[in-house]
Parts: C-alpha cells; sequence; structure tokens
C-alpha cells in the first residue's frame, strides 16, 4: 500500500496513517500473543519505517497512540454495552456479541502491551 501511495502522492505531498501493530522487542509468546489478540495482517515484517524507506518515504513523525486508543475502545464498548438491545435489533445479536468480543480481546492486548496503536506521517524520501 505505501507504495502505491508514493506513487500517486505528489513530491511535496505527506502520508499519514495510524495502525495497530506489534511493539517490537517481544517475548517470544508475547509477539505471539500480539498475533492472536491483534487484527488480521497486524504483523509486518521488518516494522513499518523499514516498509516506508524500502517504498520511497522518510518518516518526519512517529506518535505512539496507544493510551489513547484503550481510552477510545473502552468507551466504545462501554456505550455498545450500554445500548446493546437498540444496536442488536438495528444489526443483529450475533454481530454486535462479536464487534463486543473484539473490542475486550483488543483491550485485553493493548493493556498487555502485545500490540499498540502508532501513527506515522511520512514525507517522499
Amino acid at each position: 500500500m505505501s507504495q502505491e501511495c508514493r506513487r500517486v502522492i505528489k513530491q511535496d505531498g505527506i502520508y499519514i496513517f495510524s495502525v495497530i501493530t506489534i511493539p517490537e522487542g517481544l517475548s517470544e509468546a508475547d509477539y505471539q500473543l500480539g498475533l492472536q489478540y491483534g487484527p488480521p495482517d497486524v504483523e509486518v515484517k521488518d516494522g513499518y519505517p523499514t516498509m516506508l524507506k524500502k517504498s520511497g518515504w522518510k518518516v518526519v513523525e512517529h506518535v505512539d497512540l496507544t493510551e489513547a486508543y484503550i481510552i477510545t475502545i473502552k468507551k466504545m464498548l462501554a456505550q455498545e454495552e450500554a445500548h446493546f438491545y437498540e444496536l442488536a435489533k438495528l444489526q443483529g445479536e450475533d454481530a454486535v456479541e462479536a464487534r463486543i468480543a473484539r473490542r475486550v480481546l483488543r483491550v485485553k492486548a493493548l493493556e498487555m502491551g502485545v500490540v499498540g496503536r502508532e501513527q506515522y506521517v511520512a514525507k517522499p524520501a
């Protein structure tokens, strides 16, 4: 994806995105938990800075959003639980239960430190 963005963004353009990542330096057991609890495709070979560099980008800012993301997910989870029946009428009980279960796992993974939320700002190299 970053190569395609590099292709279409002008030389003075900026590429800003946030991702859920597996932090560097985890034990093998914690890394496996990150894979298990993280979203699909959470594993990025060599990490985002290396991927960006290889595809023609220079990272100009990197922000750890993990703490703010935990707060946000907990608020969303609380609202979904508080309004479960209303949401279930609109979206189906199974869909709401599945989303709540994913959020519970996401909070657990974030609090354990086996995944994190990061934002990157990059410019063409």
